[in-house]
């Protein structure tokens, strides 16, 4: 029987590895060439959902960190919360394509997260997904190297102590009773007034921000 990195190593023989990207083929409609299409001029727009007049959320979150090179993870994070998925599926799902995953795995995979985790209003979903999305990125190791551990978990310390300097906690009940929403343990109805008090469209795209600048090659 060949061990796991020998099964590894064969599955992935003449892919090339990018860092948080994944192994792409070259083929037409990989994600990177997708990803390319959508950076070229064009404008991501959900097909569905609550529409917000003037600049987009995530775009004002971009002004104040003074980066320019996020912004279409940050409008693909907010649009996908203002179509109905929950915090942490639309911060992590902004990056599917570029982990070289279907969208729809990503979204399953953090379903649970939303309401601060599972309606318990405790760790907001943005910031589980951030951790998700450090581990996808830098978690592929022995379970025995304690090395490449702690670098990943000073990682995602970093990631949740840029995100509490920039919203003041970590926890969903706060930052929703800090935006004067009541913290309710079940999903609300989401519609315009949903949205219109809510502050989670800010906090996703600002999640997504912090982790596409963490996390990604500069470009």
């Amino acid at each position: 029987m060949g061990s796991g990195r020998a099964s590894l190593g064969e599955y992935h023989r003449g892919k090339a590895w990018k860092p948080f990207q994944g192994f792409h083929f070259n083929r037409v409609g990989s994600g990177r060439a997708s990803l390319g299409a959508y950076q070229r001029g064009k404008v991501w727009k959900p097909s569905q959902g609550f529409q917000i007049n003037g600049p987009s959320l995530s775009r004002i979150v971009l002004v104040a960190f003074g980066s320019d090179t996020s912004v279409n993870y940050c409008d693909k994070a907010e649009a996908l919360f203002l179509r109905g998925y929950n915090c942490a599926q639309a911060t992590a799902a902004a990056f599917a394509e570029d982990l070289g995953l279907e969208t729809s795995l990503v979204l399953r995979s953090t379903a649970g997260f939303g309401g601060g985790t599972g309606g318990l209003r405790e760790t907001c979903g943005a910031v589980s997904a951030m951790a998700y999305l450090a581990g996808l990125h830098a978690g592929a190791h022995a379970p025995e190297d304690l090395v490449t551990k702690t670098a990943l978990y000073d990682l995602v310390k970093k990631m949740v102590r840029e995100f509490t300097a920039l919203h003041g906690t970590t926890c969903c009940r706060d930052l929703l009773e800090k935006a004067g929403c009541l913290p309710l343990p079940n999903p609300s109805e989401r519609d315009a007034k949903y949205y219109a008090l809510r502050p989670c469209a800010r906090i996703v795209a600002s999640a997504a921000e912090i982790s596409s600048r963490t996390l990604l090659p500069p470009r």
